[in-house]
This record gives C-alpha cells, sequence and structure tokens, in this order.
C-alpha cells in the first residue's frame, strides 16, 4: 500500500470533522510535492552521495563512543542517562518490559525499575516518547499491548505507538527489530540489548540465582529467571509468574554488545526516530490529538510531508544539543528501512557496509551473531550476499597466499523451546538447516565453495560458540545440582582489522540484511586514536575503539578477564553513561594475550580453549549440539547409558550425523543440561568442570548432517521466509 493510499484508508475511521482535516492534509501534500515519488527522488539522491548509499553522512571525528559488553553494564549506564533526562526520551524496542530492573538486586535498588523511572521522568516534565513493535500475537508472546497501557497510563507525558498492523494492508509478519535509547537529543545507546526480560547479565553468565528464597537478594525475579529452550516467555504481563523451577534448571544467560555516545551521529539516530514516529502517526493516530509530530528546526524530513500546524496537527520542536561536540570518533548511521517500515524506497545500507568492509578488509575479520544465514550467489532462495562477500575475500587471499582469518561466534542453537528431535521443535530445525547450508552443507556454502576452489576453509574461517555451567541449589547434594546451558549470542557486531566496528540490531539473515523486510539501526565506528599492537606478529597500528572492543569480548569468552562483577558492588567505569571512559586494561597480561588475532599465542590459545571445554561439556553433560561422541573405551558415562548394549572398547569417536546416533548419543531420560551420568560424584564433576575457562566452545558444523533437518514438515514458501 503506498503512502497516500495509507492516509486514505484511515479515513473510514475518523470523526467528520477529523475526516475533512485529512484529506486536506492529503491534498496540500499532493500540490506541494506533485507526488510521493518527488519526496523518494530526493531522498535516493541525498543516499547516493554517502557511504554505503545510507540516509546518514560520516560524521567525521566529532563522536564520542563507548561500549557496553552484556547487560550489566549497559542497563545501568541507560538508567544513568534516562535520570538526567530534562526535555525528551525516544525508545525504539523490539521487546520492552515496563517491569525491567535496570538495576540489581531489584530490591536494593526499586526506584530504577523501567516504569518506575520513566514516571518520574514525566512527573518532573520530560516528554517520553516510546515505538514498540506490535507482533504477531498469534506468533510471539511479546505483549505490546501490556506494554502500551502500562506506560501510558503513568503520565500523559508518557506517549506510545505501536506498529505494524499485520493484515491485508500491513506488512503480515516483518518487524521493527530496532533497539535505541535517545536521550535530551544529546545522549544515544543502540545495539543488541532490548529492555526486556532476558537481557541482563553479567560477564560471569551464572546460570542460577543463589538466592532463591531471599528476597532482598534475587538478582533475576520472576519472569527474568527463564530459558527459552525449555520454556518460551508467556503471560509477559504478569511478571512474577515462574516459568521454569530454579531447584531443577538454570537460566539461560545472555550475552549482548551495545554502545553509547555522544556528538552528531546521536541525531541522526533521533532524525530516525522522528522519520518512524510520524510516519505511525499519519498512517494510525492522525485522530489522535494527544500524539503531536516531532521535527528539529531547520531539518528536512524525506519519508513524509508533514502538515502546517494547528490544534489538530500540533508539532513538539525538539533541541539540537549534540552539534558542538568534538572527539576522535567518525560514525556512520546505517539502516534497513522500505516503504512499509519508513515510507521510503528500499534503504539496505546495514548489508552495503557488511560487504564492502568485508572485501576491503587486511588480515581478520571478527563476526558475532545470533544468526548466520547468507547466500554465496544470486541463484538461492536467500538473498543477502555477506556469505558471497566472505568466500571472495577468503579467495583471494588464499590465491595471494595471504594470512587472513574471520573467526564467527553464534549460537550452539536458534533460540526456539523444544527438543530437538521433537515435534514442536520444527522452526528451530528449519533455522538449523538454513544456517547450516549457509555454513559448510548443500554445495553452495561458504565451506563448500571453498573447498570447491580447492582450500581448506577451516584455514581461513571457523565458527565457535558459547556455553556455561553452574550449581543450582535444590538441597540433594549430588550431580542433580550441576547444569550446563548454551550461553545466547544475541550480538550483531563486525570488527574488521581491529579498525572498523559495525554494531546494531541487524542478524546475518534476510529478515535483517534485505532491507524491505524487518526494519534495522547499525553504525560503523572508526576510531582515529592510534593503539600500538600487532597483527601476524608484526607491529600494527591498530584503532582504540575496535581493538579494545575485541579484546575485551575475547578475554571474556576465554575467562581471562582477571575480575569480578558484583552485583550491587560499587559503580565502576564501563558501567557509567557517556561521556565516562571506560577503565584501560591494554597495558595488562591478559590483554596481550589477546592482542594479536592472528598470532600463534592467540590462535593456540583460542583454539584449545575451544576444544578443552567442548570436550569436558561433552564428558560431563553429553551436551547438544554435538559433533563427537565417544565409546566406552573413553568414557565410563556412555557404558552406564549403553549397559544393555554390547559395545566394542575399540571403536573410534564418530560424528552425531543422524538421529539414531543423536538417541544414542543422548540421554533421553536425564532432564535437559544435567549431568549425563547421575551417579557419577561430585569430586568428579568439580574436577573435570575445573579444566573450562571461560564460554568459549566449538560449534558443531557435523552435527545431524546426514538428516533432513527440514523433514516432512509442510512448510510452505510464506512461512519459510519469515525464518530467512
Amino acid at each position: 500500500m503506498s503512502f497516500f493510499s495509507s492516509i486514505s484508508s484511515t479515513l473510514e475511521s475518523v470523526s467528520h470533522t477529523v475526516r475533512g482535516e485529512v484529506e486536506e492534509l492529503a491534498y496540500k501534500i499532493r500540490t506541494q510535492l506533485g507526488s510521493e515519488e518527488k519526496l523518494d527522488e530526493q531522498e535516493d539522491l541525498i543516499k547516493r552521495g554517502h557511504r554505503f548509499e545510507s540516509y546518514s553522512p560520516i560524521r567525521d571525528r566529532n563522536c564520542f563512543v563507548k561500549h557496553y559488553i552484556d547487560g550489566h553494564d549497559y542497563m545501568w549506564a541507560v538508567s544513568e542517562a534516562l535520570e538526567s533526562a530534562q526535555e525528551t526520551i525516544y525508545i525504539e524496542d523490539w521487546w520492552m518490559s515496563p517491569e525491567l530492573h535496570l538495576r540489581r538486586p531489584p530490591a536494593r535498588y526499586p526506584e530504577y525499575r523501567l516504569d518506575a523511572i520513566l514516571k518520574r521522568k514525566a512527573e518532573q516534565g520530560v516528554k517520553i516518547y516510546i515505538v514498540l513493535y506490535k507482533e504477531v500475537a498469534q506468533a510471539l508472546t511479546l505483549n505490546s499491548e501490556h506494554t502500551k497501557k502500562v506506560l501510558s497510563a503513568l503520565h500523559p507525558n508518557i506517549l506510545v505507538q505501536r506498529d505494524p498492523d499485520h493484515d491485508v494492508d500491513g506488512t503480515f509478519f516483518w518487524a521493527h527489530h530496532e533497539k535505541f535509547v535517545v536521550v535530551d537529543n544529546a545522549v544515544g545507546f543502540m545495539g543488541g540489548l532490548d529492555l526486556c526480560y532476558g537481557r541482563w547479565d553479567t560477564h560471569e553468565h551464572r546460570m542460577a540465582d543463589h538466592h532463591p528464597d531471599n528476597t532482598p537478594a534475587t538478582i533475576f525475579p520472576g519472569q527474568d529467571y527463564n530459558n527459552v529452550r525449555i520454556k518460551d516467555f508467556v503471560d509477559v504481563q504478569d511478571f512474577e509468574k515462574t516459568l521454569i523451577d530454579r531447584a531443577e534448571y538454570g537460566r539461560m544467560p545472555w550475552h549482548d554488545v551495545s554502545i553509547g555516545l555522544m556528538g552528531p551521529a546521536v541525531l541522526d539516530i533521533a532524525r530516525h526516530f522522528h522519520e518512524r514516529w510520524n510516519k505511525i502517526k499519519i498512517d494510525k493516530a492522525m485522530e489522535h490529538k494527544e500524539i503531536p509530530f516531532l521535527t528539529f528546526p531547520g531539518i528536512p524530513m524525506f519519508n513524509v510531508q508533514l502538515p502546517e500546524e494547528n490544534d489538530l496537527f500540533r508539532r513538539e520542536k525538539h533541541t539540537l544539543r549534540s552539534m558542538g561536540h568534538r572527539g576522535p570518533v567518525s560514525c556512520q548511521l546505517l539502516r534497513s528501512s522500505a516503504q512499509w517500515s519508513h515510507g521510503i524506497n528500499t534503504e539496505h545500507s546495514i548489508q552495503n557496509a557488511y560487504v564492502e568492509l568485508i572485501k576491503e578488509s587486511k588480515h581478520f575479520i571478527y563476526i558475532e551473531n545470533q544468526f548466520f544465514i547468507t547466500a554465496t550467489d544470486s541463484e538461492g532462495r536467500v538473498k543477502n550476499m555477506i556469505g558471497k562477500a566472505l568466500v571472495e575475500r577468503i579467495l583471494r587471499a588464499a590465491y595471494n597466499k595471504e594470512d587472513f582469518k574471520v573467526i564467527v561466534v553464534m549460537p550452539l542453537l536458534p533460540g526456539f523451546e523444544g527438543e530437538v528431535s521433537g515435534e514442536a521443535a520444527a522452526t528451530l530445525r528449519l533455522v538449523m538447516h538454513w544456517q547450516y547450508v549457509s555454513i559448510c552443507r548443500g554445495g553452495k556454502s561458504v565451506y563448500d565453495k571453498i573447498r570447491a576452489a580447492g582450500f581448506n576453509p577451516e584455514d581461513y574461517i571457523r565458527f565457535f560458540s558459547l556455553r556455561a555451567h553452574d550449581k543450582i541449589k535444590n538441597g540433594k547434594g549430588d550431580a542433580s545440582e550441576f547444569v550446563t546451558e548454551e550461553l545466547y549470542i544475541h550480538t550483531k557486531l563486525m570488527i574488521v582489522d581491529d579498525r572498523t566496528v559495525v554494531i546494531g540490531s541487524a542478524n546475518i539473515n534476510d529478515r535483517s540484511q534485505n532491507g524491505d523486510h524487518d526494519s534495522e539501526i547499525a553504525i560503523v565506528i572508526d576510531d582515529a586514536t592510534p593503539l600500538p599492537s600487532y597483527m601476524n606478529g608484526e607491529l600494527y597500528q591498530a584503532s582504540r575503539f575496535a581493538a579494545v572492543l575485541r579484546r575485551q569480548i575475547f578475554k571474556e569468552h576465554l575467562g581471562l578477564l582477571g575480575y569480578t562483577q558484583h552485583v550491587g558492588g560499587g559503580v565502576t567505569p564501563a558501567m557509567r553513561a557517556p561521556p565516562v571512559v571506560g577503565e584501560d586494561f591494554t597495558r595488562s597480561y591478559e590483554d596481550s594475550l589477546v592482542m594479536d588475532p592472528l598470532g600463534d599465542q592467540f590462535l593456540k590459545l583460542w583454539y584449545g580453549t575451544a576444544k578443552t571445554n567442548t570436550e569436558t561439556y561433552r564428558s560431563v553433560f553429553k551436551v547438544i549440539p554435538d559433533d563427537t561422541s565417544k565409546s566406552c573405551a573413553f568414557s565410563s558415562w556412555l557404558c552406564f547409558f549403553n549397559a544393555a548394549q554390547t559395545v566394542n572398547p575399540t571403536t573410534t569417536p564418530h560424528a552425531v550425523t543422524n538421529w539414531a546416533e543423536y538417541k544414542s548419543f543422548y540421554p533421553a531420560s536425564v532432564p535437559v543440561g544435567h549431568v549425563a551420568d547421575p551417579q557419577m560424584s561430585r569430586d568428579r564433576i568439580e574436577r573435570e568442570l575445573s579444566a573450562i575457562r571461560g564460554h568459549l566452545v566449538e560449534f558443531p558444523t557435523h552435527f545431524l548432517e546426514k538428516e533432513n533437518l527440514l523433514g516432512d514438515s509442510a512448510i510452505n514458501d510464506i512461512t519459510m521466509e519469515l525464518y530467512l
């Protein structure tokens, strides 16, 4: 449906008086512009003049940027910024939980529950504008209607719009997937973290809440203690609801990365918000006088033309606060936006940036993403070309005998409820299928293309994941207290050559990258501050922001941080909102171990840690997914479950490649995430688990490779496209 058709379609639902105003608005827009195509032409002309064909220019060396790894630091910083608000707050989220505690333990900081902060600021006169993704209720349990009702009822200064509608005139299943906060048009936050249940976590990624019976010390109250692999969120309006038994299951830990920033790039985020807000207003809320249009003085908008201001069509003019900032960092905003989401011709500048930066890379690429679904040519169902760019860059390195590597870290399993082989896990297996077809199977994967050219793909690109373990308190004092779960990776990040960072809300899949599917926002960060470093054993000048971010992430994954986040302890620089800078760890011994991403010392540490951790989890828990299992000659726990079978003690390791091997390997009688042998002694469990360092494990590229993971399920083309 066109922009003007959207306006016309609202006429049937408004009063006669308002109808006349809307008709007059549509007429004025047409007579002033000639046609909506003129707006598109102006926007396209601007984008062609920007790198990556983005709506935003490069903000050259006038920004401050700070990274936040995991929710503990990020949400504290957001709470500081919200508390400091004087004029406006903009929030856009895929999911937003009003009852979310931004500071923990919750009992110590009740005033920093999200709804409490927003109510307090609204009462102080701050205008708060929130855009929420309006979910398909049959498919998702986000209950954005609850969020809107709760927040709107707190104070008239809190205004909430939901979008899109999912009907014949709407988008059916595409989503607004951005996650960002802007305070007073002076400081912004963006990245992978929604302000919702399940995202708050520390670097330790504990699975247990060790104070389940002590409310003042509880860290994860109510639905915040969850594991979507066991039980997805349900009835989220009942925030105190118990989803899983804390005495039986651990929560799913959550790894994510976001940023805070200052400078004119903040206004590019705010402009994106204004455009989205105003489009939703025109599409859905023209009869609501309380919903104003948002503008900046002197800054035009090209997705919509605003009407002349009157009693019905108010404009809120907000102050430009970030233009005078100077800093060493250059930033450029990117987005995936289209007619349905933003009223513009399709923009996929995020994909453009990924492809171009991969092609231009010299030494090393680090990718951390929730998904990896991509294409190596233009002939298949998947359309984004990130995989093609990776293959071409790797083959160029191989032919030229360059030292070049790509490390990808992604979840062990997609975040959908259900045991892998169960009937309820059809969606999980669907996503697994397309990820494996992208990575290593089917003839057109990244691995297949490199192998077809005569090279070993794992010499250039390897995939890894994260896993955690913990002890729950169930009073039994035996093996049942020990639990494990994948450490879910929700990050959307790429670091190139320790010099350039791309971070935002966009996954590596068609939904995020194609522009006309989900709406997304991201940012390219280039820091002019040099950091002396090494690359492939030689002196190298890295960018401080990119190199420090990568090193901190790597140290967390390898268990080398050298400090613990004490929940409820002192406030560290890492937790503070911009412009407070984080601590400098670049001179530490641990930092030196991960300084050179191509160095022999680092690669031995990275690969060795992943292998040891993987084998240890296999020995104690028999975790799924897994590439290899071992016979009784290698571990007594397999004998325990195969005591009735005749086992050849000389059997060599074999991959879990089909359902028969899966059922033989995975102890179905043991609760998910528990020790495979219930009779294993605590001493042995603790001794074996002591070998684990950090959370890094190998991604199982051979898991169920002999099976058709799509199975016989009747998945039509529309449903298929939803998960690509």
